[in-house]
């Protein structure tokens, strides 16, 4: 903001002897010369400097509030020089007093309070800006918050970027570009770890892709690869082993009953001798004597 700075000299004048002529109130450039005798700049005189002659010419402007028939006379000095009062031509003796204020109490420079290229606002406006300073806890323009481009204001936290990355959120439906994921927990106490599978060659996550069909599987387990070998090598060792043998056998009996909802007799073809079925609408179990449909025995009818 620019601001233009003009001097202003007031004088006041009790008019109460006569009114000066009009135009008549003025400061000139003086000068003193060697005798101590004080000239106007272009007089002539002894001393004078021979500058051109520098005249303020005051108005009549309004009375002094308290003092009856005292008014002021004001005028703009863009120059600094000693001046020197002059009140027509000094012949005026009905001027009973004359004395210049203070700065308390001359006028409002007009050229000053105004801001230049500004909306008019005087300097009492400025003082008002102090408000500005509690900015930080106070709303001194009255925004509704609520309603400020959609965000509700007081809903956001003031965090740095540290305090930020400490907080725990929860994200729903969100999509995370390439993540840097140190560890996943199983648990709100992460006391247990995830483990993510990985591929041996690339270190990607795997996925479906990465698994072996049933047939893929085969041809691995007996593709004559050292890995292969030793597969072939551990289920050998497990099928000599009678404990094993049995357990495997157990599981097997335990799990290769089969089940419908209609009677087996003379509808399903057994696939070995001693299989058991389920009629899940009677509850009535079957057993197979033979392979044939037509000799489902009945177990607890």
């Amino acid at each position: 903001m620019e601001q233009q700075f003009k001097s202003q000299v007031v004088v006041t004048i009790n008019e109460s002897g006569g009114t000066p002529t009009s135009g008549s109130v003025k400061f000139e450039k003086a000068y003193l010369n060697r005798n101590d005798v004080w000239g106007i700049a272009g007089d002539g005189g002894i001393d004078d400097p021979g500058d051109a002659i520098v005249i303020i010419l005051t108005t009549n402007g309004d009375a002094v509030p308290g003092l009856s028939d005292t008014f002021y006379y004001t005028g703009l000095c863009a120059e600094t020089y000693t001046y020197t009062l002059t009140i027509d031509g000094t012949s005026e003796t009905y001027v009973t007093g004359v004395y210049l204020d203070g700065g308390e109490k001359q006028k409002d420079i007009a050229a000053n309070t105004a801001h230049v290229s500004s909306d008019g606002k005087n300097h009492t406006d400025v003082v008002l800006c102090n408000t500005h300073r509690a900015l930080v806890t106070t709303n001194p323009h009255g925004v509704d918050t609520s309603l400020a481009n959609g965000v509700n204001l007081p809903s956001v936290q003031n965090y740095s970027v540290a305090e930020m990355n400490a907080l725990e959120n929860t994200l729903t439906n969100k999509t995370i570009t390439k993540p840097i994921i140190e560890s996943i927990y199983q648990d709100a106490g992460k006391t247990k770890l995830f483990a993510l599978p990985l591929t041996v060659g690339g270190g990607d996550f795997a996925d479906n892709a990465d698994m072996l069909s049933d047939d893929e599987f085969l041809a691995k387990l007996v593709d004559g690869s050292a890995n292969s070998n030793s597969a072939l090598s551990y289920i050998s060792n497990l099928m000599s082993d009678s404990a094993v043998v049995g357990r495997i056998m157990a599981e097997q009996k335990r799990t290769s009953y089969i089940s419908g909802t209609v009677t087996p007799v003379a509808t399903v073809i057994p696939d070995y001798v001693g299989q058991e079925y389920l009629d899940t609408v009677t509850g009535i179990w079957y057993k197979a004597v033979d392979l044939l449909a037509a000799n489902w025995k009945a177990m607890n009818a």
